[in-house]
């Protein structure tokens, strides 16, 4: 696994037709730093949902704005930034769903919170309201159990 110090970044029009640009980019750069196949899937998808929910609560589907995608990886981990200048929401009020009743009653949609937190190895969201609003998702390179592992052997 490649641990070094990296930035990139993005802008794209916050319009689903550009879901697949950012997710081509989220997946080459993991793929460059050593991630496997079912660890780039998980930072895909929850980088589609972010954009996601950007796209229609924070900007509700208005494609002339702009949403801002950046990585930062250093010795330990890869981060994805999200940022957009839309409605902010609280966080921390997002209950996260019982999944046998989700499934019980057939609902659509409104997992996209719980797929990032449940994919990625820490989900953070800040917002400056009236300025900015952004989600960090963090997956790292080795995890408690690898760095234990590594140490007995």
């Amino acid at each position: 696994m490649m641990k070094t110090h990296a930035d990139y970044s993005m802008r794209i029009p916050s319009h689903t037709d550009n879901l697949e640009i950012v997710r081509n980019f989220v997946s080459a750069v993991a793929k460059k730093v050593g991630f496997g196949d079912s660890e780039i899937s998980k930072i895909e998808l929850s980088v589609d949902e972010a954009c996601t929910n950007v796209i229609e609560h924070a900007y509700r589907h208005k494609a002339k704005q702009k949403i801002d995608v950046a990585i930062k990886i250093d010795y330990q981990k890869f981060t994805v930034i999200i940022t957009d200048r839309g409605r902010a929401f609280n966080f921390k009020d997002v209950e996260m769903p019982d999944m046998k009743t989700y499934l019980a009653e057939l609902r659509v949609g409104g997992l996209g919170i719980y797929l990032m937190k449940t994919l990625m190895d820490k989900v953070e969201y800040h917002s400056t309201p009236g300025k900015k609003n952004e989600v960090r998702m963090v997956k790292y390179f080795l995890k408690k159990n690898d760095a234990s592992r590594e140490a007995a052997g």
